[in-house]
C-alpha cells in the first residue's frame, strides 16, 4: 500500500491539487468517486485510491477539513485494515488535519509513503487569501507556518515543491499521478 500526504500552510493549494488529481485518477479509470467512510474516518474512493476527506459537492475548505478533530484513532485503524486487506491501495490525503508528524510515522509503519509539502510566495499566499475571504489570523498562520518547518526538519524525506503557478501545480499534479500509477 502506498500513503501519498500533502501539507502546507493555508491557501498553499492543497485542495485544488488534490480536486486536479481526483479528475485524472476518475477519467483514467472511467468511474467516479464515492464518497464512504470508517468511523470518523471520510474518504472518497475510486478503483483502489482512496482520498481522504470531503471534496464533491464541497465548495468551501474541501478535503481533511470537514473530518471530525477526533479522527486520528479511525484514519488509523482504516489504514491498518487497508493494509493488510488492499496491498495495492494508494491512500492520499491533504491538509492540516492529517498532516501531523505522528501519523506521518504511524504511516511510515505499515506503508509505502510519499510526503509533499507545497510551498509559495508570500505575495501568491496573500492573494489566495483574499480570492478566498478567508478569515485566520496572523496568529493562526504563522503557527501553521510553525508546524509545516518542523515537519520538514524532521522528515528527510519530505519533497518541498513549489506551488505558485499553474506549470508548477501541474508538475506537482504529474508527479502525484506517476506515485500512484507508476507511469505518467
Amino acid at each position: 500500500m502506498k500513503i501519498i500526504g500533502i501539507g502546507g500552510v493555508p491557501a498553499s493549494g492543497k485542495s485544488h491539487l488534490i480536486q486536479s488529481y481526483m479528475a485524472n485518477v476518475s477519467a483514467r479509470l472511467g468511474k467516479p468517486f464515492v464518497p464512504a467512510g470508517y468511523g470518523l474516518a471520510m474518504y472518497e474512493k475510486c478503483g483502489d485510491v482512496y482520498v481522504m476527506g470531503r471534496y464533491q459537492g464541497v465548495a468551501e475548505f474541501p478535503g481533511t477539513d470537514r473530518m471530525s478533530m477526533n479522527c486520528y484513532r479511525h484514519v488509523k485503524m482504516f489504514w491498518r485494515t487497508l493494509a493488510s486487506s488492499a496491498p495495492s491501495a494508494t491512500v492520499v490525503f491533504e491538509g492540516n488535519r492529517l498532516f501531523k508528524s505522528d501519523v506521518l510515522t504511524f504511516s511510515e509503519g505499515i506503508a509505502d509513503t510519499h510526503w509533499m509539502i507545497l510551498t509559495t510566495s508570500e505575495e501568491v499566499l496573500h492573494t489566495r487569501h483574499e480570492e478566498r475571504r478567508d478569515n485566520q489570523s496572523p496568529r493562526i498562520l504563522q503557527a501553521r507556518q510553525t508546524e509545516i518547518n518542523r515537519l520538514i526538519e524532521a522528515k528527510p524525506n519530505v519533497h518541498v515543491v513549489q506551488n505558485d503557478t499553474a506549470q508548477q501545480s501541474t508538475v506537482t499534479l504529474q508527479a502525484l499521478l506517476t506515485l500512484t500509477f507508476g507511469v505518467n
